[in-house]
């Protein structure tokens, strides 16, 4: 995984091993911001600023890397979700 990352991101970046991340967000419903949190398996920061969010998920099937074939649909949005929802606390 370390020789990928740092193929794919270039020898000097900065590797961030599981991350604790926390942003305001407003939700309508309840007219107001609320604090949330979320935890990243591993965050990546490029030398020219770029980042990278790893969040590693388990199955007991036999997968390749990046198969999302192993798990549902709905299991797929989920994780979209979530990484979407880290990529807007990260900006």
């Amino acid at each position: 995984m370390y020789t990928q990352v740092i193929r794919d991101w270039g020898n000097d970046c900065v590797i961030y091993p599981e991350r604790t991340i926390m942003a305001s967000v407003y939700n309508p419903t309840l007219d107001r911001h609320q604090l949330i949190k979320g935890k990243i398996d591993m965050l990546v920061v490029s030398a020219d600023g770029r980042v990278g969010i790893y969040d590693f998920k388990c199955t007991p099937e036999k997968i390749s890397f990046g198969n999302q074939e192993a798990f549902d649909s709905a299991k797929v949005r989920t994780f979209n979700y979530q990484l979407a929802i880290y990529r807007r606390m990260l900006q």
